[in-house]
């Protein structure tokens, strides 16, 4: 997926919820497993203006596409 648009809002993260979420979700873990020391995480809220779906011909079912389940 590519998306081109206008950042319309930005924030941090300094307790990290979204990413911890993000691997609890996707990875059944607490927390984020690559995060560093140091590390300081940016959220960027975008408004789109274009968007680009690569092509779902490598085997790998569109999510929207019931038929290729």
């Amino acid at each position: 997926l590519t998306l081109r648009g206008r950042v319309v809002r930005t924030g941090g993260d300094p307790e990290f919820r979204h990413i911890d979420g993000m691997a609890k979700k996707y990875m059944n873990r607490d927390s984020d497993p690559y995060r560093r020391p140091n590390e300081v995480r940016v959220l960027f809220w975008v408004e789109p203006e274009w968007a680009f779906l690569f092509p779902t011909d490598f085997g790998v079912p569109h999510p929207g596409n019931l038929d290729r389940r």
